[in-house]
């Protein structure tokens, strides 16, 4: 499951309508970056991240955007490849 798709069922209703207005508006920003990319680009997820950054903005260090305050990056997106290494 992609950020954006996340994003869409965690802030929407039950009858799949956004939250709020800026929501609505947010959503309506990712699906217009969206397909205004090429058919190759879809099928990376780097590439639809890469939209949801765009238009949420970066993160924060040390929390992910649309998870609260549980989990951590790494929790999230694994440990670096060098702190990987480290360990070996």
């Amino acid at each position: 499951m992609s950020r954006i798709e996340f994003f869409k069922v965690a802030y929407s209703k039950k009858d799949g309508q956004p939250v709020n207005d800026v929501v609505a508006q947010a959503l309506s920003d990712m699906d217009e970056l969206v397909s205004q990319m090429p058919e190759s680009s879809m099928q990376s997820s780097s590439a639809i991240d890469e939209v949801f950054t765009q238009v949420m903005g970066s993160e924060q260090p040390g929390r992910v955007k649309t998870y609260d305050f549980g989990p951590s990056p790494r929790d999230v997106f694994g440990h670096k490849n060098s702190e990987v290494m480290q360990a070996m």
